[in-house]
């Protein structure tokens, strides 16, 4: 497992290399890269400024809006009035 150059919203970005550059997403992981993945898991598990970001990101998550806000607000937005609830649209 390397330690990517470039960091991610988080500061740091850990990958495991073997497959980073020719895995498609969601094409399961090859032998090699699981054979790194617990050594990676404990290297974050034992990493306390991963626990303290996750705390960081769950603090300021806790101040936005619900999802279910976001249809009010894109709708208006747009310049429309909120949409009507899917079971009316889909019995007309």
């Amino acid at each position: 497992m390397g330690q990517r150059g470039r960091g991610g919203p988080c500061g740091r970005r850990r990958a495991l290399d073997a497959e980073f550059s020719t895995r498609r997403v969601l094409d399961l992981p090859g032998a090699d890269t699981l054979s790194e993945l617990g050594g990676a898991v404990e290297r974050v598990l034992s990493d306390d400024s991963y626990r303290r970001e996750a705390r960081r990101i769950a603090d300021a998550t806790q101040v936005l809006p619900p999802v279910d806000a976001a249809v009010d607000a894109l709708a208006a937005m747009c310049g429309q009035g909120a949409p009507a609830a899917p079971e009316i649209v889909a019995q007309r």
